[in-house]
């Protein structure tokens, strides 16, 4: 009895380690990852902007490398508006599931679940079973 306790409790602690410190330390340790994603708002800055004020430019394909926890393929899309900045990871595998490097928060992530990883980093994903109804340790952000 006390060695089965004992395995619970580890396995509980184990798992909130993963998902509470490791993921987001991986991004904070990872200065690649925001040195990454501040170049590309870096570059779309000085790109003349569109008629609604906004600077983009299409989404690329990165098929070698990784981006914090998340491994190529992968497909970044970045926009630079009045409202924000944020450049978007999302995943080849389950493209509804990524990262957003966003200085806007779960604002960026509109009708979607999101968790606050670390900085300006943040994970997303779609809702689970109807509306609102999100993924353990996320929360949604309904469009305004």
């Amino acid at each position: 009895m006390t060695f089965s306790a004992a395995a619970a409790v580890c396995t509980v602690l184990a798992c909130v380690w993963t998902f509470q410190f490791s993921l987001p330390a991986h991004l904070e340790w990872n200065s690649g990852a925001t040195n990454q994603a501040q170049q590309t708002l870096v570059h779309l800055s000085r790109l003349p902007r569109g008629p609604d004020g906004a600077r983009s430019e299409p989404c690329t394909m990165v098929s070698t490398g990784s981006i914090g926890p998340l491994s190529a393929p992968y497909k970044e899309c970045a926009e630079y508006t009045f409202a924000g900045h944020f450049v978007t990871y999302d995943s080849v595998q389950s493209p509804e599931h990524g990262l957003g490097y966003t200085d806007v928060g779960a604002a960026t992530f509109q009708d979607e679940c999101s968790r606050h990883l670390v900085g300006e980093w943040w994970m997303y994903s779609p809702e689970e079973n109807g509306v609102g109804a999100c993924p353990f340790g996320y929360h949604f952000h309904g469009a305004a």
